[in-house]
């Protein structure tokens, strides 16, 4: 900050010496910038009055007041007014008074023998940048607390300082979600924390966190976090060390609720072991169609391998020349649109042996309903297709027949009971082209008993 951005400023002289504060005011006059904005109080408890009547941008506070013991002052008036910087003044040069005035918020302090307009500009003006570097700072990190709090799960700051001391000086306030405590009793003391884990956890998590301190390295633990007397949330802990140039080592990181996910991968692994158990195939895949696993069924009907397959999308590895454009269009909108499905496609084997397949496809969701998995189970249907397409052969030659020869045919299915007729057998019959007889209806076009045994 330049010294032409400090403008004249209202300032408290707070001294029950008036040769003191006279003194000071002299200074002040001869700074040039602040003579004609001072005021003036000798007791703690005038200055309290005045600033609550008026706006002061710094105030010079003498500690012997008569109303005042040791730092009470500085204490009361900071209460008064905490954002605004102070400067104490003293007759005495104590150290370990200047020290303790300094950790409970003075800005500096000047010794009243050695005052001087030049010293007491410089300390002027560097209490007025340092507190609205302050100011800043502090609104800084109220943009990014709310931005902490922004995120889903909790950022954290651990740190371990040059003497080896521990503390945790910075955690988002979601930390209330998970351990039912503060933001403000964690950086206080981090330990409160352990009271909200399962107890076995909490040793483990001690032991990590002093073998991470030990060898300086990044940490990664999950830990079990209590919900209520019989459930407990999974909690996944990340953090990455660094350095700093003072000597202590800072992990930064987030703690994240696993719950559904390790739930859900508790139940991929039941889903698993009955699928690795059955010879049906079945291949899971993610949303959005990729592979995650199949079962041994799967290898031994399609010859591929979940390496084969692995994060690659089924059809685009199975389906071949002959496979229908139509029924791979179909599967690609269903797949889209997070729809179960059921269908017959064409695939092809490792060996590129033709393959049907009968194609059933579920979804499963997670707890906010959201796709998580296609679960689909396909069976081999090849023999019944390929005694599809031979009845379909056969009656398109009993059709050709019937046109040439001018005869009509039937025939009749046992399996299935269906009867089928050619067209020349409709045309004999003057029947429509869609009527289609069963075999009581088509026996009574023949009532001689002898014709019946033909």
């Amino acid at each position: 900050m330049s010294s032409d951005s400090l403008q004249p400023r209202p300032i408290l002289v707070v001294d029950d010496n008036p040769a003191d504060r006279e003194n000071v005011i002299l200074n002040l006059h001869e700074i040039g910038q602040f003579d004609q904005l001072v005021q003036v109080a000798s007791t703690v408890a005038e200055a309290k009055e005045k600033i609550r009547g008026n706006q002061f941008d710094l105030i010079l506070l003498d500690l012997g007041l008569p109303d005042s013991v040791g730092l009470s002052a500085l204490n009361e008036i900071r209460i008064e007014i905490p954002n605004t910087p102070i400067i104490i003044l003293s007759g005495r040069k104590d150290a370990e008074i200047v020290d303790q005035a300094m950790r409970e918020g003075a800005q500096d302090y000047l010794s009243k023998n050695e005052l001087s307009a030049e010293y007491l500009d410089h300390a002027i003006r560097f209490a007025l940048e340092r507190s609205l570097f302050d100011t800043e700072k502090a609104k800084m990190f109220e943009e990014l607390r709310s931005l902490a709090d922004a995120v889903p799960g909790v950022l954290h700051r651990f740190q371990v300082d040059a003497m080896g001391n521990r503390s945790m000086p910075f955690v988002s306030s979601r930390v209330h979600d998970y351990f039912a405590v503060s933001s403000e009793e964690v950086m206080a003391d981090y330990t409160c924390l352990y009271q909200e884990i399962h107890p076995d956890d909490v040793e483990q998590l001690m032991a990590a966190t002093d073998r991470m301190v030990e060898r300086s390295e990044d940490f990664e633990q999950n830990i079990r976090v209590r919900v209520d007397d019989n459930d407990y949330r999974i909690i996944n802990i990340h953090s990455e060390m660094e350095f700093k140039d003072d000597g202590s080592r800072v992990w930064t990181g987030i703690m994240v609720d696993r719950t559904e996910e390790m739930r859900n991968q508790e139940e991929m692994k039941r889903l698993s072991l009955v699928a690795a158990r059955t010879d049906t195939a079945v291949i899971i895949t993610d949303p959005k169609g990729i592979t995650l696993w199949t079962n041994p069924g799967f290898e031994k009907l399609t010859g591929y391998s979940l390496e084969d397959l692995k994060g690659k999308k089924p059809g685009d590895v199975l389906q071949g020349p002959e496979t229908d454009p139509k029924a791979v269009s179909f599967i690609s909108e269903r797949v889209a649109s997070g729809e179960p499905f059921k269908t017959e496609i064409l695939n092809y084997h490792k060996d590129g042996t033709p393959v049907w397949l009968s194609l059933n496809v579920q979804t499963t969701c997670d707890s906010h309903d959201e796709l998580e998995f296609f679960i689909a189970v396909q069976t081999n249907i090849t023999e019944r297709k390929l005694k599809e397409d031979e009845l379909a052969r056969r009656a398109a030659l009993l059709e050709a027949a019937g046109e040439v020869s001018g005869l009509g045919a039937w025939e009749y299915i046992p399996k299935s009971g269906e009867v089928r007729w050619t067209k020349q057998s409709r045309i004999i019959h003057e029947l429509d082209e869609d009527y289609q007889p069963s075999l009581e209806t088509a026996l009574d076009f023949y009532p001689d008993p002898n014709d019946r045994k033909k």
